[in-house]
């Protein structure tokens, strides 16, 4: 009895670890990204695409290239080259996100605001009757940070920004930031900000 309850438990783990190898190669190949990215497109007005989405590749937890991601009037509001990510999942178990390391390659970030305060990349994100309400003052639900997030390395390479509304507009042409060492719960990290091309207009000054 004993010998077919081992053979038994046997059985079942390989058919567990068939499975989720199976979901794992599933996931990589590009039905199943175009499926996520599909997915996503449907939970959120704006459109979210990207050329390559990669889980636990290439050495890295996350690998994206050229994602763009547009608001309902088709302008893109954020997009960048390549992102990749590195993390250590054993610190999971501490309650610790631990980044070893997060690269941004060319982001290019475009924020509109129009007369009433609205926002693109908030419309690209978010429906206006999904938008979470103002959580009082008074509210101490919050008891703590859950999760500590550290920080080994990070940085946004060759970046730019810019933000416009009726009457402004502020653009910076390179945005450079390289952060080390960070930790949340001490409120520690080497930060390292580069910026040059700063623009600014007013639309009351222009001819």
């Amino acid at each position: 009895m004993k010998k077919k309850l081992l053979v038994a438990g046997a059985v079942i783990l390989i058919c567990l670890a068939a499975v989720m190898a199976g979901l794992y190669g599933y996931s990589r190949t590009d039905h199943a990204k175009k499926l996520l990215v599909d997915q996503i497109n449907t939970l959120i007005p704006g459109t979210l695409s990207a050329e390559r989405i990669d889980v636990l590749a290439a050495g890295s937890f996350l690998w994206l290239e050229n994602l763009q991601l547009q608001d309902p009037q088709g302008n893109t509001c954020l997009a960048f080259d390549a992102l990749r990510l590195n993390i250590r999942l054993s610190a999971l178990f501490d309650k610790v996100l631990e980044i070893e390391n997060l690269q941004i390659d060319r982001p290019r970030v475009n924020i509109a605001a129009d007369g009433s305060g609205r926002i693109n990349i908030m419309d690209a994100l978010v429906a206006g009757d999904d938008a979470p309400e103002d959580i009082p003052a008074d509210d101490q639900s919050a008891t703590g940070i859950p999760l500590n997030v550290q920080i080994r390395k990070a940085g946004i390479k060759n970046g730019s920004f810019a933000f416009s509304d009726p009457a402004n507009t502020v653009s910076a042409a390179a945005v450079n930031i390289a952060i080390s060492d960070a930790d949340l719960v001490q409120q520690t990290a080497k930060i390292f900000i580069n910026i040059s091309g700063i623009s600014l207009s007013n639309a009351g000054n222009s001819p």
